[in-house]
């Protein structure tokens, strides 16, 4: 079984074909439960033991057209208090096992990872407001900030170049939302900056309209 890790996730899923690839028992949810909005309902599989722990998963139906290649994903909230190991030879035999750190890394920020919720997110401390970070390894469309800060952002970026953004979360379905290239606080590279709306559909606490 390959899981892909989904920091963002607030439960273990895994893809229909897979769940009937290893011949696991499935139950159906109740016909009378409804989901709340931005939520779903999922079949569930029998106790399934991955060796550190045992777990239930969701099982999901993937789109047609679907390219994922792994079996499920796994939440950080199972994982958070386990001890872990990357074995990043295993994982791309083209890319090396250890890569040397920058010279400069000691200096750089260091964020404490908080420990009261089910995301892997980083406290921002310091001399602006306090926050948080959300780290989302499933998350696949950039950067995204609240509406509060996205405002502020092209106010002070309107030569920004933007666009629309188009997708679908299986919470949620099909969203358009905003995005603009930021190319600073981005090191070397190019980063992209969302409205808030995107980040909070992913996370199913907003309804479409």
């Amino acid at each position: 079984m390959q899981l892909a890790l989904d920091t963002g996730a607030n439960a273990p899923v895994l893809y229909r074909r897979a769940a009937e690839r290893l011949g696991l028992r499935i139950t159906n949810a109740p016909p009378a439960l409804k989901a709340s909005s931005g939520h779903l309902i999922l079949p569930l599989t029998e106790l399934v033991d991955l060796g550190a722990f045992k777990t239930q998963f969701g099982v999901y139906d993937q789109l047609p057209g679907s390219l994922a290649q792994e079996d499920g994903i796994l939440p950080w909230q199972l994982i958070r208090n386990q001890a872990l190991t990357i074995n990043a030879e295993a994982l791309d035999l083209g890319q090396p096992a250890l890569m040397e750190p920058p010279p400069d890394f000691k200096g750089w920020t260091k964020l404490t990872i908080a420990t009261n919720t089910p995301f892997l997110e980083l406290e921002i401390t310091g001399e602006g407001e306090p926050g948080r970070i959300l780290i989302d390894t499933g998350y696949p469309y950039g950067v995204a900030i609240s509406r509060k800060k996205w405002s502020k952002w092209r106010a002070a970026h309107p030569a920004a170049p933007s666009t629309l953004e188009t997708g679908r979360f299986p919470s949620t379905g099909p969203f358009v939302a905003q995005e603009a290239w930021a190319e600073e606080n981005c090191g070397d590279g190019v980063c992209l900056a969302f409205s808030e709306s995107l980040a909070r559909l992913a996370r199913g606490e907003v309804t479409r309209r």
